[in-house]
């Protein structure tokens, strides 16, 4: 594939490499795939934005491994779960709309932001929470979570 080498400065023929880097994410070093493009010409490597997003999911993925904390598909299944959308799923765990927003994007949450949302895997766990909070969402809201919890 060709693509521009910035120690070049000219489009090079470009290969795509993956090898394992170790990273520190959150005090803890962390090893996991990293992917690189290699220029053919002068035979120095680097990384596209894309390959950077690749090589810290991949970090956050591991660390998520090896501290238990929640991975984003998890938390979008358990707020489907509920028939909720993010700024409701928020607003029932008491958390702000945009961490949460990014949680489903792959932010790393804290272990207590995790494990709150684990929890609410159980449905017990969450109608506790939801009678909690649901003061603050709209009736169309309360009636669309409440279908979804006695069927």
């Amino acid at each position: 594939m060709n693509g521009m080498c910035p120690y070049c400065e000219e489009f090079r023929e470009i290969e795509i490499i993956k090898k394992m880097e170790k990273n520190i994410i959150r005090g803890i070093e962390i090893e996991s795939e990293a992917e690189f493009s290699l220029c053919t010409v002068c035979g120095k490597d680097f990384a596209t934005m894309d390959q950077m997003g690749f090589t810290l999911t991949n970090g956050y993925n591991e660390y998520r491994k090896l501290e238990n904390i929640i991975f984003p598909e998890e938390i979008i299944s358990i707020r489907q779960k509920y028939g909720t959308n993010q700024k409701t799923f928020a607003k029932i765990l008491e958390l702000e709309e945009l961490a949460f927003k990014c949680y489903e994007q792959g932010t790393l949450t804290s272990k207590a932001v995790s494990n709150l949302i684990q929890s609410m895997d159980k449905p017990e766990n969450f109608f506790v929470q939801f009678e909690k909070n649901k003061h603050k969402l709209t009736l169309h809201q309360i009636r669309k979570i409440e279908s979804e919890i006695y069927k």
